[in-house]
């Protein structure tokens, strides 16, 4: 059964998907479904350095995104934070409840580039969906911001982005010529 219950093959729903907003099985002119900028995430959500640590949080949660690049005043990357930086752990809860300051955790005043990996890895929009893929498995890595020839941000792809294509090839293939 698939996602609305129904009979047959399995294809993920906005449920199930929620970074998307439109159908996961998606194509456009930016670059083709064997290309990057066809599986990215145009104008993505995006923080300076020196942006708080609370303001990166308050990003990720209310915008429903895991990664944010993190750009310089022309939009060119100098690095990536990711839900995982900015959690808020046991132990600093703990410390928190502790010194009965449970908002300043919350209002973390530290900046975005003491908890940023810096000079992330980067893609262009036409490299090829696998080298994308090749990147992910061989840097251990979650999200690749897609730059122009210029390092400006012009968008994301994420493992997930990557995995959809692959479905979307496998489900290609496995339906034989047209």
């Amino acid at each position: 059964r698939n996602a609305a219950g129904q009979a047959g093959r399995w294809v993920p729903g906005r449920a199930e998907v929620k970074a998307r907003p439109s159908s996961p099985w998606r194509r456009d002119s930016r670059g083709g479904s064997g290309r990057v900028g066809g599986w990215m995430t145009a104008e993505p959500v995006t923080v300076t350095a020196a942006a708080t640590v609370g303001r990166a949080r308050d990003l990720l949660e209310t915008r429903g995104v895991r990664h944010l690049p993190v750009v310089d005043s022309h939009r060119h990357v100098v690095g990536i934070v990711s839900n995982r930086d900015v959690a808020i752990t046991d132990a600093m809860l703990r410390a928190a409840v502790r010194q009965h300051d449970v908002a300043a955790l919350l209002d973390d005043d530290r900046t975005v580039d003491a908890v940023m990996s810096p000079a992330p890895q980067t893609i262009d929009m036409n490299a090829p969906i696998g080298d994308a893929a090749r990147v992910f498995a061989s840097q251990r890595i979650s999200a690749l911001p897609v730059v122009d020839d210029g390092r400006r941000v012009i968008g994301i792809l994420t493992t997930t982005d990557c995995l959809l294509a692959v479905l979307q090839d496998a489900d290609r293939t496995s339906q034989g010529p047209q």
